[in-house]
């Protein structure tokens, strides 16, 4: 029922961060886990190994070694491999604090292969000493210049990747922004779910706000957008550049 992808680079740590999150997941509906590497050097080899071995493990686990090609491109490689009617991208690092099973097989009950929606929940950010929550359940509707921000959160029906693309690898830092408007913009329907959060370590590309930056305004642009999501980025990224000069 459920695949999730987990693209990662020497990040051992926060690997075994998402999958202990991960684990609590009943695997009836977690059916996969399938991890992208790019040849990790670290202890990264090791702990897949040990943990396919397990006899606690109720789920498949796969590991793909690509070649260093960027996120995206291991996104990409991941959902390619998945064979359940959901894809999770749960990037290493990442934890998933709550996920309701019984609102998840509510969402989906009865529902058609052409009727699955995209789900999201709430996205927690932890910038230092301030705890961000992102995302309700009018998020997608009134800010979708913003979705890229509660992508974590998101899981999408196989077969929408299969009708609408995947990660377009050009954005190589706003592709998921790019594959969101895509699928709000061919009306395919987005339903939140209550009982969804996933944390997320806020930074990781702040050497690339920049480049970030003119990625979404061409998606924006692109996209015929309002200029609100336009001067909702302009206004971000020099509030982010003015509090990293105090």
């Amino acid at each position: 029922m459920l695949s999730i992808v987990t693209p990662t680079l020497n990040n051992f740590l926060g690997l075994e961060k998402t999958f202990l999150s991960i684990n609590d997941i009943e695997n009836f509906i977690l059916k996969e886990w399938i991890i992208v590497d790019s040849n990790s050097t670290d202890k990264t080899i090791d702990f897949i190994k040990n943990i396919k071995n397990s006899s606690k493990i109720k789920f498949n686990i796969s590991y793909l070694n690509i070649e260093k090609s960027g996120p995206y491109a291991a996104m990409n490689h991941g959902i390619n491999s998945a064979r359940e009617k959901y894809i999770w991208i749960i990037n290493s690092g990442d934890s998933i604090l709550n996920f309701s099973i019984i609102e998840f097989k509510n969402i989906i009950d009865k529902k058609n292969q052409n009727q699955l929606p995209v789900i999201f929940g709430k996205v927690i950010r932890f910038d230092k000493e301030k705890k961000l929550i992102i995302g309700d359940k009018n998020f997608s509707k009134n800010s979708k210049f913003r979705l890229n921000e509660i992508h974590p959160s998101v899981l999408i029906p196989k077969i929408l990747y299969d009708k609408y693309g995947l990660y377009n690898k050009k954005y190589n830092l706003a592709a998921d922004l790019d594959l969101l408007l895509r699928l709000k913009s061919s009306n395919v329907n987005f339903v939140h779910m209550d009982n969804l959060y996933v944390s997320f370590p806020y930074g990781g590309i702040s050497s690339k706000k920049f480049e970030s930056l003119l990625n979404m305004l061409k998606i924006i642009i692109s996209k015929k957008l309002s200029l609100k999501g336009c001067l909702y980025l302009l206004l971000r990224y020099f509030y982010s550049r003015l509090k990293n000069l105090k």
